[in-house]
């Protein structure tokens, strides 16, 4: 595998994200996630009016085909001590694992000592399969609307594929 940060968006990076997305949302099964295609990871992380963020993909070695890309944002911290946090995953759920390594990996690359991700309880087993990572409770509610038409609340509760990306309130 080999890992690449994408320097811009292009027309190459959009058909790769959007060939994560695809192959990502194949094995979502009952987890219940909002779209996240090449138009969104452009606006969300490309056009975002004031934080910055950085996209990763992992590619074969022979023939470039991407298996998965990632977004990382630094937090905080000085060299050696810098922090980041893995704000969304785009990859078969097989994947998943090796992602968090290669991002694991990148951070010391990068000068990094702690990497954070916020996630919904339904991405626990997902993303920590090893149980090596510390786990915080954020004490977020992930709130239901029961004024329009939808599903119920009691099906999609322990569903939710939430990362950071899905919110700029921290």
């Amino acid at each position: 595998m080999q890992l690449r940060e994408a320097p811009a968006w292009t027309p190459q990076l959009r058909a790769e994200i959007e060939c994560c997305w695809q192959a990502m949302a194949a094995t979502l099964g009952e987890h219940v996630v909002g779209v996240r295609d090449a138009d969104y990871i452009e606006r969300r992380y490309c056009r975002h009016p004031e934080k910055n963020y950085r996209i990763f993909l992992l590619r074969t070695r022979l023939g470039q085909r991407p298996l998965a890309a990632f977004v990382l944002r630094a937090t905080g911290g000085e060299p050696g001590a810098a922090s980041y946090e893995l704000m969304d995953v785009l990859a078969p759920l097989e994947r998943v694992a090796e992602v968090v390594h290669q991002a694991r990996r990148l951070l010391v690359a990068l000068g990094g000592a702690v990497l954070t991700a916020w996630l919904s309880d339904a991405l626990l087993p997902v993303f920590n399969a090893n149980g090596a990572a510390a786990v915080q409770d954020l004490d977020v509610i992930v709130p239901g609307n029961g004024w329009t038409q939808g599903p119920a609340h009691e099906t999609l509760v322990g569903r939710w594929w939430l990362m950071g990306g899905d919110t700029d309130f921290h």
